[in-house]
C-alpha cells in the first residue's frame, strides 16, 4: 500500500516568505497549504535583516500548523540563483567484482567521483543538472542496472551557487528552529515542476522569474540549466509611477496589474476602475490612466530582456517561459505577445 508522504518548502523571496505544503500520494501531489508572510528582510536577493526573515519565517510556521494541526519540523529550501556556475564532470567505473553486469554501487561509486569537484571558495554545489551514461557505446538517460559490460562512463552536469548566499539563507531557517531536507536552486526547482528542462531539449527556453525587484533570466539547452543571469528590474518597476503619482500601497497597485490592468487601447477607456479616499484628496483611476501609467515601463523592460537575450534567439528557435509573482499580472500577456514576435 502507497504511504502518503507530506512536504513543506520555503522560498525567501523579495518581499515575502513563501512556504508550501503538500502530500505526496500515489505519484499526485497535493497542495494543502500556501503561506505568504510580507517581509522586508531581502534586498537583492541577499538577506540584510536576519531578525525579519526569521520572524517571518515563523509566522508563516504558526500559521500553517494551526490550520493543518502538526508540526512541521524539516523543509525543502529554494536557493536563489546567484553566481551560478556549471560543470561537467566525466567518471569511468570499472566492473571489477566479476559480475560484469552494472549495480546501483557501481553508479555511486561514480556519483562520488564526480562531485568532489569544487570550481571554488565562493561557490558550492547545490544540484545535479542531468546525468548521462555510456556503456558499450550507447548512452542511457536512465540508470542502466543489470546492462553487462567491463566498464562504463557516467556524464555528470553539476550546478553550483553562491556560498555566502546559501550561508546566510540556511542560517535563518536554522534559526526558525528548522531542520533543512534539501537544497535547491530557485530556478532549477521552477524548470522541473513547468517541464521547462523537458521542453529544451527540442529548443532553448528562457525562463523568466519575475519578482518585484529582480527578474533571473535562466537558460535551458538540451535538457539542462546552461546559465543564469540577473536583470535588476522587477514588476515593481512597473508600479513605480502608480505609486508616486496616486500616492497608492503596493498591494493596492499590484491588484490593479493583476486584475485590471490592459494594454489593448480601445479596451482602455475612460472608465473609472479604482477610487479611493484619502486624508487629502480623493483618487480616481481610469482603465486609460492605468495603461498609460504603467504600459511604457512594461515595455521599457521588455526590451531589456529582448536586449539580453538577443545571442541566444539569433542561435536557435527559443522559447520564453514566464514564471514567478509577476507572471500573476495581466501584464504579462503585453510580455508574452511582444516577446513572442522575437521568437
Amino acid at each position: 500500500m502507497s504511504r502518503k508522504k507530506v512536504y513543506a518548502s520555503v522560498e525567501i523571496a523579495d518581499r515575502e516568505v513563501r512556504l508550501a505544503i503538500l502530500e505526496v500520494f500515489e505519484g499526485r501531489i497535493n497542495v494543502l497549504r500556501v503561506e505568504r508572510v510580507a517581509c522586508q528582510g531581502v534586498v537583492d536577493q541577499k538577506i540584510v535583516d536576519e531578525v525579519k526573515v526569521v520572524q517571518a519565517l515563523r509566522d508563516a510556521l504558526n500559521h500553517a500548523q494551526a490550520a493543518l494541526g502538526f508540526r512541521i519540523e524539516r523543509v525543502l529550501l529554494a536557493i536563489p540563483s546567484v553566481n551560478v556556475r556549471r560543470t561537467s564532470q566525466r567518471a569511468h567505473i570499472q566492473i571489477e567484482d566479476g559480475t560484469k553486469s552494472i549495480r546501483l554501487f557501481h553508479i555511486q561509486q561514480g556519483y562520488s567521483k564526480v562531485i568532489q569537484k569544487k570550481l571554488g571558495d565562493d561557490v558550492e554545489l547545490v544540484n545535479t543538472n542531468r546525468i548521462s551514461y555510456r556503456v558499450n557505446d550507447e548512452v542511457f538517460d536512465k540508470m542502466p542496472i543489470d546492462e553487462e559490460c567491463e566498464d562504463f562512463y557516467m556524464d555528470v552536469d553539476l550546478l553550483y551557487a553562491d556560498k555566502t548566499t546559501i550561508y546566510s539563507y540556511v542560517r535563518c531557517i536554522e534559526q526558525a528552529n528548522l531542520e533543512i531536507l534539501d537544497l535547491c536552486l530557485d530556478s532549477y526547482a521552477i524548470a522541473q515542476e513547468s517541464a521547462v528542462q523537458v521542453k529544451s531539449e527540442e529548443r532553448n527556453v528562457v525562463q523568466l522569474d519575475l519578482e518585484a525587484n529582480h527578474c533571473v533570466l535562466s537558460l535551458f539547452a538540451d535538457g539542462k540549466l546552461m546559465s543564469c543571469a540577473n536583470l535588476e528590474k522587477g514588476y515593481n518597476s512597473f508600479i513605480e509611477e502608480l505609486k508616486t503619482k496616486y500616492d497608492l500601497t503596493d498591494d493596492v497597485c499590484f491588484r490593479l496589474l493583476q486584475n485590471i490592468f490592459t494594454a489593448d487601447e480601445e479596451d482602455a477607456g475612460d472608465v473609472i476602475v479604482y477610487i479611493e479616499q484619502q486624508e487629502d484628496r480623493r483618487v480616481e483611476i481610469s482603465s486609460k490612466e492605468l495603461m498609460e501609467t504603467c504600459l511604457p515601463k512594461i515595455r521599457s523592460w521588455i526590451d531589456e530582456v529582448n536586449k539580453a537575450c538577443e545571442p541566444i534567439i539569433k542561435q536557435k528557435k527559443t522559447l520564453y517561459v514566464l514564471t514567478g509573482k509577476g507572471s500573476r499580472y495581466r501584464s504579462h500577456e503585453i510580455v508574452h505577445e511582444t516577446i513572442q514576435q522575437r521568437c
